[in-house]
């Protein structure tokens, strides 16, 4: 699904191929080579399309956790719809945070990271991994107790390339979890 071909029943000159850059970049192809192909295959023009924000996660693309700060051990590996026993996490000191795999297609791409809780319930932009719900100074974390409410939760990263959290994110990982009642 790299490319489309786009037809104008009316023209034959506004007929075209649309290569999306950041998916041929992922098959491992180089974008000049790849367009001097099609061109050459079909005969028409191609236009490059830059990749739009993805909002669906591709398993490994972050690897999330949630981790008690205290003894600095994990709690849980969060995957969607993990299910995170209340007793597991009361009266302890505990925080969210994420790493980005080198087979990520983010590896190496991320300059700051908004980490959102609930839909606001806690904020937090991160400029270096770990990216963290509450901050750390290296293996040091920052956290709290009693932040997650029993029942659904959400952890949202949204990863930029530009240091200032403008234009185009390069995409938005969520986690849906539940902390059940013991």
């Amino acid at each position: 699904d790299a490319l489309q071909l786009f037809l104008d029943e009316n023209s034959e000159e506004d007929d075209y191929i649309e290569l999306d850059h950041g998916r041929v970049e992922r098959l491992g192809i180089e974008v000049d080579t790849a367009i001097s192909c099609v061109e050459s295959i079909t005969n028409l023009p191609v236009q490059l399309k830059e990749e739009e924000a993805d909002q669906t996660d591709i398993t490994g693309d972050l690897a999330i956790d949630l981790i008690n700060i205290e003894n600095n051990t994990v709690i849980a590996i969060l995957e969607d719809n993990t299910a995170i026993s209340e007793g597991d996490i009361d009266d302890q000191t505990i925080s969210i945070r994420a790493f980005i795999p080198e087979d990520s297609r983010f590896y190496g791409k991320v300059e700051k990271v908004l980490v959102n809780l609930n839909n606001g319930q806690k904020k937090k932009t991160e400029n270096l991994e770990p990216y963290t719900l509450f901050g750390n100074v290296g293996d040091v974390y920052k956290g709290e107790k009693d932040f997650l409410k029993e029942g659904q939760n959400t952890i949202t990263f949204t990863l930029f390339a530009d240091d200032d959290l403008q234009g185009t994110p390069l995409g938005t990982i969520a986690r849906n979890f539940t902390v059940i009642d013991d």
